[in-house]
């Protein structure tokens, strides 16, 4: 079933968007959704920072990811499963120009940031930072 949704005061159809399992894959989602900010003017607040993004392979997070990068942000994500989204999300911090470091695993699970812990005063393993 379609749904109607109000855009600036013309209508248009998009299909309703549901997965049986959660979190659901961004890449299965047609039409695709759009978190470029192709637009978006860069001012380069962020310049010489990193990022940590939980949720940064999809939705608002990938956004958040992408507007970081091109305010001049590195990136690292945390994601569950979805490598393929990840990876997308990777890629498109990466065209900006950003590093983009793919973190896999439950946020939420206790011990969980240790083994990705910072390695001195505000840097990650793996040479990203400051946090």
């Amino acid at each position: 079933m379609a749904r109607r949704t109000e855009k600036g005061g013309s209508k248009s159809k998009q299909p309703a968007q549901q997965q049986k399992r959660q979190p659901g894959r961004e890449s299965l989602m047609r039409p695709v959704p759009e978190a470029e900010m192709r637009r978006y003017k860069a001012a380069g607040k962020l310049e010489g920072k990193t990022a940590l993004i939980t949720g940064g392979d999809s939705g608002i997070g990938r956004a958040v990811a992408i507007g970081f990068a091109k305010e001049g942000a590195d990136v690292a994500i945390v994601y569950l499963e979805e490598t393929e989204d990840a990876q997308t999300t990777r890629g498109l911090v990466e065209a900006e120009g950003q590093d983009c470091l793919l973190i896999r695993g439950d946020i939420g699970r206790p011990g969980f940031l240790h083994p990705i812990s910072l390695d001195g005063p505000g840097r990650a393993r793996d040479g990203l930072g400051p946090f």
